[in-house]
């Protein structure tokens, strides 16, 4: 493997609920596989630059609105790339593969059948990904409340962590299937925190690790293909194991100060802008964090933000 770096821009562009994806060319590294436009920097320009000028170039099309989404290093045998990423929501012109490039737009559902290069499953993990996740408020004046707020809730959120830590095992598994349900009725993905063979016999969408058990894993757990498995973090070394055991998207925090751990140092985002531009999987920012925060977060690198009193509604 060479030493260089391929510097890469490329774009997410969304329309009614569709996704514009392009086909390679079978001459091409990684020909004959899907991908999202784009292309590769030239000297002087900055990723969002490139993107403006390639989608021009392949498609024809002008870009009017777009924010980052990921950032992904990724080393192949023959060469190294680092693509950066946008979600381009507003454009204008009509998308055309001008360099032959056959192009079609896509649900998600399709574009999970089809096959992209290696370094693409990272976007295509974002890309499914809400940008917004909530995190169930730890403490409850009964199972009738916490129900009543968790049907309001799971109606308002794609994503959503049920994270009772005052709870024994029996008390959690009761409340789990309940709530299993009421996601299952309104369409939304709802994590556990108890186990992998729970998360499979309650048909719950994944599992959620914290910091110690992400640290003490050694692997991904099995029996959960097609299910959501996240972690907390908040170090390099943790971001680093959950890239190791291949999750699907990491909360890193805290970003702020915040209520439910008021003495942890924040990290503020700067810092949590250096970690997360070396992190090859979506990451949401954790503590402290209120639905304003949003843009800032996808300037920073995050797939969005995560919470619980700034996201959950009361």
């Amino acid at each position: 493997m060479t030493d260089s770096l391929l510097e890469v821009a490329a774009a997410v562009i969304v329309q009614a609920g569709k996704i514009l994806v392009a086909k390679r060319a079978p001459t091409q590294h990684q020909g004959g596989k899907w991908e999202f436009p784009g292309g590769k920097l030239e000297v002087g320009e900055t990723a969002k630059q490139a993107l403006v000028r390639e989608l021009e170039e392949e498609l024809g099309i002008q870009v009017r609105a777009s924010r980052p989404l990921i950032q992904i290093k990724h080393a192949y045998p023959e060469k190294t790339v680092r693509l950066s990423v946008f979600k381009v929501s507003r454009f204008t012109g009509n998308p055309q593969g001008r360099e032959g490039q056959p192009i079609q737009w896509v649900t998600l559902a399709e574009m999970n059948g089809l096959e992209f290069p290696a370094a693409n499953s990272p976007i295509i993990q974002a890309v499914n990904l809400p940008e917004i996740c909530g995190i169930t408020p730890p403490k409850w004046d009964g199972p009738a409340e916490f129900l009543a707020s968790l049907r309001r809730n799971l109606s308002m959120h794609q994503l959503v962590v049920l994270r009772l830590p005052g709870l024994s095992a029996r008390s959690y598994t009761e409340l789990a299937i309940r709530a299993v349900e009421i996601a299952q009725k309104v369409g939304t993905r709802l994590l556990l925190t108890s186990s992998a063979e729970e998360v499979m016999s309650l048909g719950a969408a994944g599992l959620h690790l914290n910091s110690q058990r992400l640290m003490h894993s050694n692997r991904r757990p099995l029996g959960m293909e097609g299910r959501l498995i996240s972690a907390a973090c908040h170090s390099v070394e943790q971001l680093r194991q959950a890239q190791k055991l291949s999750l699907d998207f990491v909360f890193l925090s805290p970003v702020k100060p915040t209520t439910s751990h008021p003495d942890a140092a924040p990290l503020g985002w700067p810092c949590f802008s250096e970690w997360v531009s070396d992190c090859r999987i979506p990451v949401y920012a954790l503590g402290g964090m209120r639905r304003s925060d949003i843009g800032q977060s996808f300037q920073q690198g995050a797939q969005g933000i995560a919470g619980i009193s700034g996201i959950w509604q009361p």
